[in-house]
């Protein structure tokens, strides 16, 4: 793979990320951790701290999604769409996918959230949507390669 992972990139008013993986989890994977450096420097907790004597409460969410559609780079926004939601709505970031199925154009998987350690994260900027503006997937010979443009 190539190092980095990921990377930022400016565009008019919006910023971008490029990401690349030798497969498509890792892809994913990559495009997901651009999303949240887009966002700032994120951190997530494990469990709710809770007062002595009171049982933790656990902070993790799961969600069970799915999508398809003939360009696979609407699949991998519709991803990344939902990871923005989950942030923007629950404060909680992606900890973990069970993928059932992940193909070019068809995805379905289990998502689990964790929530973000607010004391820890340091925020650097909105992020409204994930644009369907100059949005691209391609295969290489050595992987995958996605970009996307984040409404700011």
């Amino acid at each position: 793979m190539r190092e980095p992972a990921y990377e930022l990139f400016d565009h008019t008013a919006d910023a971008g990320v490029r990401a690349f993986g030798t497969t498509l989890p890792e892809l994913y994977e990559q495009a997901a951790r651009g999303l949240y450096a887009t966002i700032g420097d994120l951190q997530r907790e494990d469990a709710v701290t809770a007062p002595v004597g009171v049982a933790a409460t656990p902070s993790i969410a799961s969600r069970d999604v799915s999508w398809q559609a003939e360009d696979p780079a609407y699949v991998l926004r519709d991803f990344l769409a939902e990871l923005l939601h989950e942030f923007e709505c629950n404060s909680r970031l992606l900890r973990n996918v069970s993928w059932e199925t992940l193909e070019m154009k068809r995805l379905s998987a289990t998502l689990e959230f964790g929530a973000i350690d607010l004391s820890r994260s340091e925020f650097f900027r909105e992020v409204k949507a994930v644009t369907y503006h100059e949005l691209k997937l391609v295969r290489h010979e050595d992987g995958f390669m996605a970009e996307f443009i984040v409404d700011i």
